[in-house]
């Protein structure tokens, strides 16, 4: 697929009103705001990387259990419109040539869930028994038999488990990340105002927790590269 044709299909899906697109992330005031930023032929951009604290507070799935999470936010000249496409952007551990690109929410939300727990209702039911028995036994101080009766009762309590899993749970919060990562993710297509939103990339590629990071962005024939901490 060309890249005009699919910046013409997600205008459409954006005209007609389809739900599934992202809405972004309100930008800030000004590229400056952000950790990074750069200007290229009119376009302003301002990147940052969420750390774990931050990437707790936006958002209620546990993105940083699998994701490093940049925002990023574009800023067109005025009647310069943009094209934005995920695929434009990689992120790499700096000074190396290993790059990710941006996963979508569905990938994400794969990568967070779990084999789901099962939880099973335990019902315990009570029972008495009752037994009879009877003999005879040798008195040991008249040495004759003597016959006995006797009662013998005994309680218990049988354990059900009546096994149900949490897979309907499991489908359910799992649709409800990848529509939380896909609302808040940067939205694609042709932008003429600003826009922002969040990329989600592997966090494998990073070796070392603390160890710098290079956002690039292929815009026109040029790579804009961001250093990130």
């Amino acid at each position: 697929m060309t890249r005009k044709l699919w910046v013409s299909l997600a205008l459409i899906a954006f005209a007609t009103g389809a739900s599934a697109g992202p809405r972004g992330t309100v930008p800030r005031e000004d590229a400056g705001k952000y950790q990074a930023h750069a200007e290229r032929d009119g376009l302003v951009i301002g990147a940052e990387v969420l750390t774990s604290d931050q990437a707790h507070k936006k958002f209620s799935a546990k993105v940083n259990r699998c994701c490093i999470v940049v925002e990023v936010a574009l800023y067109p000249a005025k009647d310069k419109p943009v094209d934005v496409l995920l695929d434009d952007f990689a992120l790499r551990p700096a000074e190396t040539d290993i790059a990710a690109r941006p996963m979508s929410p569905q990938v994400v939300a794969a990568r967070l869930d779990k084999k789901p727990e099962v939880q099973s209702r335990v019902s315990t039911t009570g029972s008495v028994g009752v037994g009879y028995e009877s003999g005879t036994y040798i008195d040991p101080v008249t040495g004759r038999p003597v016959k006995y009766h006797g009662v013998d009762t005994e309680a218990g309590a049988g354990v059900g488990v009546d096994p149900s899993t949490t897979s309907g749970t499991a489908d359910r919060n799992r649709a409800d990340v990848e529509t939380e990562l896909a609302e808040k993710g940067l939205p694609e297509g042709s932008a003429s105002k600003t826009v922002a939103g969040f990329l989600y990339f592997p966090s494998s590629i990073r070796e070392k927790k603390r160890s710098p990071l290079e956002l690039t962005y292929k815009f026109k024939d040029q790579t804009i590269v961001f250093s990130l901490q």
